[in-house]
């Protein structure tokens, strides 16, 4: 699919589900469209009108930064989104990881725990946030991707 960017009421639409999800209700980035319900941010110097002009002449694959992932209108956010400061800045849903349970999370592991709030949690340790994990309500479903578990 060829990247195309969000007009402002699409884009309106999914800092909605950002928000309902996250408490995230502001987000001063382009946002571009790159498979069926997969969606990334950008913030460089390009204006929305120099992307598309590019587009025309040129093969533009990907552009910006992993953002997130819309299924059912359920949005989970990205695991580099999350420290992005204007985004960490906002975040709500924050689950806070004991010494023990942040072990697990790296190793890429459910957190067996009863949890009430929201559909997707961010998962925090100290002061760094480890990423995103789904409410499974007894679990807490670990979404880091193999390559950054420790081994």
């Amino acid at each position: 699919m060829k990247p195309s960017l969000l007009n402002s009421a699409k884009k309106k639409k999914i800092v909605q589900l950002l928000e309902k999800f996250y408490g995230i209700s502001k987000l001063p980035y382009l946002l571009i469209q790159t498979g069926k319900r997969k969606y990334r941010i950008y913030s460089g110097s390009l204006s929305k009108e120099e992307i598309n002009e590019l587009g025309k002449n040129l093969h533009i694959e990907l552009i910006g930064t992993r953002f997130c992932k819309i299924n059912d209108e359920k949005l989970r956010i990205n695991f580099d989104s999350v420290n992005i400061s204007e985004i960490k800045s906002q975040v709500e849903n924050v689950f806070e990881l004991d010494d023990e349970q942040a072990k697990k999370w790296m190793n890429g592991e459910n957190i067996e725990t009863n949890v009430e709030g929201g559909e997707f949690l961010i998962m925090k340790y100290s002061e760094d946030f480890l990423g995103v994990g789904q409410n499974r309500k007894t679990f807490i479903q670990n979404y880091v991707p193999k390559e950054r578990r420790v081994k």
